[in-house]
């Protein structure tokens, strides 16, 4: 829901993503960890919404500022599970493509396709940009790669699928920098969940 410029979501599994609340809990910290590493990088020309996490009778509760952003500002990653993916060369301005690789190589992340298009982030981290031409990254929970995203170990008691379980069990920093390992990361193309369902075209 929306109130004062401030949008709140509650982290709950009500559609059956992420194989239980608590998961769905720890996707929202991830959003705020991807969200503050972004912001220690200062990258030029890349932007942000403001954001918090607010944990209150053991739930999770995320909130962020809202954005001049409208019909078709998606212009990199996907909103749709993979169906519809832009990637680097669908950036409107070399500004845009030099923030998104320049943030990228900062955390470690290796380019990789998804449905035939480059991508520096995972699938469903998207770029947007606003009325006033301003480039933002938004869903950033998954910015960082993952651990055997395919193992039963990650999956959820309350799951009938292990891949459910594996979409928030990711590096976090220092993990997908260089202090682990020297060649770049990369970052699962989508959640599992849509890896599953669309594992024939990507």
């Amino acid at each position: 829901f929306s109130a004062n410029a401030l949008f709140f979501k509650f982290a709950v599994d009500e559609a059956g993503l992420f194989g239980s609340d608590a998961f769905a809990a720890k996707c929202a910290s991830r959003e705020l960890l991807s969200l503050n590493e972004l912001v220690v990088q200062d990258t030029p020309n890349l932007h942000h919404a403001m954001g918090a996490t607010i944990a209150i009778a053991g739930k999770r509760l995320s909130v962020s500022s809202r954005l001049p952003l409208g019909t078709g500002s998606l212009c990199y990653g996907s909103a749709d599970a993979g169906k519809t993916v832009f990637g680097l060369t669908d950036l409107p301005a070399e500004k845009d493509r030099v923030a998104v690789t320049t943030a990228a190589a900062a955390l470690n992340l290796k380019e990789h396709t998804v449905n035939g298009k480059v991508l520096n982030f995972a699938g469903d981290v998207e770029g947007h940009v606003s009325h006033d031409s301003r480039f933002y990254l938004l869903d950033l929970a998954r910015t960082f790669p993952p651990e055997e995203p395919m193992s039963p170990i990650h999956s959820s008691p309350s799951s009938s699928s292990s891949a459910k379980g594996a979409y928030p069990r990711l590096f976090s920093p220092p993990g997908a920098s260089t202090r682990i390992t020297s060649a770049p990361m990369s970052p699962m193309s989508l959640p599992a969940h849509a890896m599953l369902s669309f594992a024939s075209s990507t």
